[in-house]
């Protein structure tokens, strides 16, 4: 790394000898590639629009686990904070609020073995999912890539979220795919969980002798790093079909070409309840390797994929569209694969005709191409249509459980928008995407609020403080009153809801979680704030965010007033 070295936060002496374990053409104090770090990708419109994002005081690219520990050890030695990282960065992971956190960038180690008998990859954090689908297709085997995109870690999305919208006889849920995991502490020492716990040759299967105590790094959620760093993982991959996916494309044109045995379905019926009553037929018949509902806004960011003039494109065809033509036309997307024959797909396509016409569906035109489900190439151009990713919540839960938080949070934004009409991207009362996990055991869904970037950006002209700030409330309280009111499930609790704050209404689970953090990690350098960080960002930066009625509800729901979460039936 090239560049003159500016030791501002950083004593120049505990460099050294940070520098002299990975070389120094593999680390830089140099502040251009310090600033290349910060604030990149998902959740920009909170840490980095409020200025809570820094850039580290160095960084460091290990090669190797001895590399890893060594680094680790000398900055419990220096008291140094430090943060992990690989590929894509969310902007949740820059140093929050302090100026003295060096990373630790994992993106050399990028070592990758595949075991086409066993189905199982042994993988370092540098891989993403575009290197593991490439390698994997061509073995007749497949992978989940998620929803952030064929360029992120298969190994640190593994901890982090883990879930596709492919998930066809395979758990959506990452720690279940977790075979063997090779875990650096917070102060350095070395622990191999799972199956390895029983030595080195044993990273096909997903156990080991005694009890499994992988699911301490891997729940619903993650420690984002806050519980020291994984460099190796077994990872279980699935049996795919055995025609070629042909690429075809370029840039943001990219995309693959279907097979035969691989069909996309688009399918328009007349209301939601259809439509549900429609993906609990398929669920029953255990049919669809994706199977998933599909907002009428996104049409438009497909439509809009690969052109220039993006912005203006998805927003020529959106202003079109009128709140009767989206109630109209609820769409489902709806993925076959016939992974034995040709012979299943046929057998499945006739099945879903049949469901379509039982329930006053219409078939649509499909290009039999595939951006999304293999590789993920278009997962970036969500983000363009209003310049940042509005998320509010993402859930798993129930049927009966996401049906009922979709209805309401459908209501309130309608409503919200009748009274702002200019602070999210108008969703012409449609309901939030939401698809069908697991042959409808569970349903997964994003509570999405797309907000102007430019309009919350404190830095452009366009700025608007009071769109910012209701923008914030919209988000906090709005997930957290869903969730006691239906019992939705967040698996972004520590990354896009607050931890402590759900956690009041969960049996207060932050109380284990901090107890675990003071145990493995007592000098609390490992990602300093997290799991904890949106309370500490909501606390320090924002404490009138969370309004009256969200404390009223968590005070009623803590005492049992109101059942488990406010919902018996979900």
């Amino acid at each position: 790394m090239n560049g003159p070295n500016v030791f501002d936060h950083i004593p120049e002496q505990a460099y050294r000898e940070l520098e002299a374990i990975v070389g120094p053409e593999h680390a830089t104090a140099n502040k251009a590639a310090r600033l290349a770090y910060v604030g990149r990708g998902f959740d920009r419109q909170v840490y980095w629009f409020h200025g809570d994002c820094r850039m580290p005081a160095a960084i460091f690219m290990p090669k190797t686990v001895d590399e890893v520990v060594r680094l680790v050890k000398t900055c419990n030695r220096w008291k140094i904070p430090f943060i992990p990282q690989s590929t894509y960065g969310m902007a949740f992971s820059s140093p929050y609020a302090r100026d003295d956190v060096v990373y630790i960038d994992m993106k050399r180690m990028d070592k990758m073995i595949v075991d086409d008998m066993n189905m199982y990859v042994i993988l370092e954090p540098g891989v993403v999912y575009a290197q593991l689908q490439g390698e994997i297709l061509k073995r007749d085997l497949c992978s989940l890539v998620p929803g952030g995109g064929g360029q992120v870690s298969v190994l640190v999305n593994a901890f982090l979220c883990g879930m596709s919208i492919y998930n066809y006889r395979i758990t959506i849920l990452s720690g279940r795919r977790l075979n063997g995991v090779e875990w650096v502490t917070p102060e350095g020492d070395v622990y191999r969980l799972g199956s390895l716990a029983s030595g080195d040759d044993n990273w096909f299967w997903q156990d080991g002798p005694g009890p499994n105590v992988t699911g301490f790094l891997k729940g619903l959620s993650s420690w984002a790093g806050s519980m020291g760093i994984v460099t190796r993982i077994s990872y279980k991959l699935y049996p795919f079909q055995t025609e070629k996916l042909e690429p075809t494309g370029m840039g943001a044109d990219a995309c693959v070409k279907l097979p035969p045995r691989v069909q996309f379905y688009t399918v328009s019926f007349p209301d939601e309840p259809t439509v549900r009553k429609a993906i609990r037929e398929m669920a029953r018949a255990r049919i669809g390797a994706c199977v998933n509902r599909v907002p009428a806004y996104w049409r438009d960011v497909a439509r809009a994929r690969g052109d220039r003039a993006y912005v203006n494109t998805f927003w020529d065809g959106w202003n079109k569209t009128t709140e009767e033509e989206v109630a109209r036309s609820r769409m489902l997307r709806v993925l076959l694969v016939g992974y034995a024959s040709l012979k299943q797909l046929q057998y499945e396509e006739r099945v879903l005709m049949d469901i379509i016409e039982e329930n006053k569906g219409t078939l649509l035109r499909s290009r039999q191409v595939d951006e999304t489900v293999f590789f993920a190439a278009n997962s970036q151009g969500m983000w363009k249509a209003t310049q940042v990713f509005g998320e509010c919540n993402g859930i798993m839960e129930s049927p009966r459980c996401i049906e009922k938080c979709d209805d309401l949070y459908r209501e309130r934004m309608y409503k919200y928008q009748q009274e702002y009409p200019d602070d999210f991207l108008h969703q012409k009362n449609e309901y939030p995407w939401y698809l069908s996990v697991e042959f409808g055991r569970i349903y997964y869904s994003e509570l999405q609020a797309w907000p102007y970037g430019p309009k919350i950006d404190p830095t452009a002209p366009e700025y608007d403080a009071g769109n910012a700030k209701r923008y914030l409330e919209w988000r906090y309280n709005t997930g957290l009153q869903l969730s006691m009111e239906t019992g939705a499930l967040s698996f972004f609790d520590g990354q896009v809801q607050p931890v402590g704050e759900i956690a009041k209404v969960t049996h207060d689970y932050s109380i284990w979680l901090e107890r675990f953090k003071k145990e493995f990690d007592p000098n609390g350098l490992a990602a300093p704030g997290h799991p904890f960080l949106v309370d500490k960002f909501l606390n320090e930066s924002h404490p009138d965010v969370i309004n009256e009625k969200t404390r009223k509800m968590q005070k009623e729901v803590a005492a049992a007033r109101k059942g488990w979460l406010g919902n018996r039936q979900a």
